[in-house]
């Protein structure tokens, strides 16, 4: 039976907000895990302390067994242990908590290099905060205890391209001048998440005439790499390839949708491919592999290292010089017949003399040579892919629109009829300004102006479930109620401050 469903009093943590590292693993930098223990008691209780650790461990499985004699199917290690006591005494005594809610916050400093989250079939990262309440007495026995797991991630941006110029670049750019065409690819940001579009800019410039695209390919081939150097033979190397599809394309030049045209040459619809008059210059946008799709995210870890390449692949034809649609030979010509006239002598001679007369001459096999020779440009670059709840870009300001806030806004009736202030454009702002009570000086006419829900700005290939309930658990972490503490008075200062900064003013 379990005693803790019976049990009245519960120990449960208040919703985590995820932890974001930015940057690589090699750059300083610490992220904030923040949050509260909360207990609830259905009488008063005797404890002797509150004790919060942050743990996080590494675990590689190894099916086929290794080691020395192949025992050991899996491997685990501890990568962060931080623990400390939220509520203790220093005399070793007792203490009463009242019947009711009580909330303890506390804080971990999460260091960059730490590795996020990682779960895979052979290797997972895995982050859990745990709370233990100690009681007195003799239900030492019978501690209360609790565990959750907690969400790290890491994206590009980081804190130092506010004083460091010489970060990577993440436009790649690809220039080669082959035989039929000179060939350039942009990819405009080597960087993605699961499900993000990708674009990629292609400009071909012949050098030929009659020159041909028959064969466009895009993918991402994904290497997995499993290791430990511990163990013998403790390495396991795993290569998968996803190709990208094309979602829309457009010239660069006017802007002309040519997305049935390219779809047709990257399925291999086009027979004869695409003849090339001038200059081939097209944006792609397409659509990346998602989580569903059994994708990883690029890891940086020792013991499971996950990295991605992107490969063009091109194929041109241009015309063969050496082809001839004829080719005289004598030997095709009809064999030598006897002259009319000339008597047919037949000797009697062996079976197998008899038989190389009557055998018909070999004719000598003419060269197959084709119309076009091909030539194939291929393109491999490092792309970095994120994990597919991070479809926001976390190195930026967020917007109002992004947080939900209501703009109280004060004495600016003035302003937009002076034609300062640019007028709202939304129905609600007119509602509320022509309702709006007026007397005496107009500019201390108090209105609100509505903001839109918090919506996606850039267009995406495919919006997960896992996004979602990222995006659910970010708003759940954030929320005020959960600071409302009945252990502490509005003057003590253990009250932690999680709600996002408020935006600053609108500019006069």
């Amino acid at each position: 039976m379990h005693l803790k469903l019976l049990s009245p009093e519960h120990l449960f943590f208040d919703p985590l907000k995820p932890v974001i590292l930015r940057g690589s693993r090699n750059e300083d930098g610490r992220a904030v895990l923040s949050g509260n223990v909360v207990l609830q008691l259905s009488k008063s209780t005797k404890i002797m302390g509150i004790v919060v650790q942050f743990q996080s461990t590494a675990v590689t499985y190894w099916p086929e067994g290794v080691g020395m004699r192949g025992t050991t199917f899996h491997i685990e290690r501890t990568l962060d242990d931080q623990k400390f006591a939220l509520l203790k005494r220093d005399d070793g005594k007792a203490i009463t908590l009242e019947a009711g809610t009580h909330r303890f916050p506390f804080i971990f400093l999460i260091d960059n290099s730490l590795a996020q989250t990682i779960n895979n079939v052979y290797g997972r990262v895995q982050h859990v905060i745990h709370a233990k309440v100690v009681r007195a007495g003799l239900q030492q026995l019978l501690q209360w205890e609790a565990s959750q797991e907690v969400l790290v991630l890491r994206a590009y941006m980081s804190n130092s391209r506010l004083f460091n110029n010489s970060m990577q670049d993440l436009t790649a750019v690809y220039h080669k001048s082959a035989i039929a065409a000179d060939v350039q690819f942009e990819i405009e940001f080597a960087a993605f998440s699961a499900g993000d579009p990708f674009h990629i800019r292609a400009v071909v410039q012949p050098r030929l005439k009659e020159v041909r695209i028959t064969g466009l390919e895009i993918t991402v081939a994904e290497r997995r790499h499993y290791h430990d150097p511990l163990y013998y033979k403790a390495d396991r190397f795993g290569h998968t390839v996803f190709p990208l599809k094309l979602t829309s394309a457009a010239e660069v030049a006017d802007g002309r949708d040519s997305t049935r045209l390219l779809k047709s040459l990257m399925n291999g619809e086009l027979k004869d491919g695409i003849e090339l008059y001038g200059e081939f210059a097209h944006r792609l946008m397409l659509a990346t592999p998602t989580c569903q799709d059994q994708i990883n995210h690029t890891t940086n870890f020792q013991f499971i290292n996950f990295s991605h390449r992107a490969i063009i692949t091109l194929k041109l034809a241009y015309p063969n010089d050496e082809y001839t649609a004829d080719i005289p030979s004598d030997a095709e010509s009809s064999p030598a017949s006897t002259p009319p006239g000339t008597p047919d002598i037949h000797e009697h001679s062996s079976p197998s003399s008899a038989w190389r007369l009557f055998k018909r001459p070999k004719k000598p096999k003419a060269r197959q040579i084709s119309p076009f020779k091909e030539e194939i440009v291929q393109y491999e670059v490092p792309v970095m892919v994120f994990d597919c709840r991070l479809k926001e870009d976390f190195g930026r300001l967020p917007s109002y629109d992004e947080l939900g806030v209501s703009v109280q806004a004060t004495d600016r009736v003035a302003q937009k009829a002076s034609g300062s202030y640019p007028a709202n454009t939304s129905s609600s702002t007119s509602t509320n300004s022509s309702s709006a009570s007026t007397s005496g000086n107009s500019s201390t006419t108090t209105f609100s102006e509505e903001v839109r829900a918090p919506e996606i700005m850039m267009p995406h290939a495919f919006l997960c479930p896992c996004f979602y309930e990222f995006r659910r658990q970010m708003q759940f972490g954030s929320q005020a109620p959960f600071l409302v503490t009945t252990t502490s008075s509005p003057e003590d200062p253990q009250k932690l401050a999680r709600i996002p900064s408020i935006p600053p003013p609108a500019y006069s």
